[in-house]
């Protein structure tokens, strides 16, 4: 059956009906031994195709552990780099806040600024007053100390006549 040839069942007529139905037989298990070494040569690639199957399924599952590995591992560095925007977010509010916090102290220091300016140039005409007193106290004070100095020689010499005369 194997070759392709077709067998007419004639043990039945002729001479040697056991010869023929062994014939036959035998061709019958001819061809069940070829279909067995196939099947043998089939389930042979089989068996190596599900242990190369069980191997690249190893292969997969490694794979698979680092990908959730890395994935957990990702999930980590967001969650880190979550709470770093979080904290820089504050740090961003509390340094705003300075910086107002700033403004209000410059711009006290412009009108303190401001208001010293005027306090020197108060500061400055006393000064020019004061110098321009002084000068006629120094003015007085000479003309006084010549006065008592006058005066006290006049009394001296009056008093030295007195007690001369």
């Amino acid at each position: 059956m194997a070759s392709g040839d077709d067998y007419i069942p004639t043990a039945n007529i002729g001479d040697d009906p056991a010869g023929k139905w062994a014939t036959y037989a035998g061709k019958d298990i001819d061809a069940a031994n070829s279909y067995n070494q196939q099947a043998g040569t089939f389930i042979e690639q089989a068996t190596q195709n599900i242990a190369a199957a069980h191997t690249e399924l190893a292969h997969i599952k490694t794979l698979d552990d680092k990908r959730n590995a890395y994935i957990a591992t990702g999930a980590q560095y967001i969650a880190a780099a979550g709470a770093y925007l979080k904290t820089a977010s504050e740090l961003n509010s509390k340094r705003l806040s300075y910086i107002q916090t700033a403004d209000r102290h410059l711009e006290s220091a412009g009108s303190h600024t401001q208001e010293s300016r005027q306090l020197q140039q108060i500061a400055a005409s006393y000064k020019l007053e004061a110098v321009a007193i002084a000068a006629q106290a120094k003015a007085k004070m000479a003309s006084f100390l010549k006065e008592i100095t006058i005066g006290s020689i006049t009394r001296k010499l009056k008093t030295f006549q007195m007690s001369v005369e």
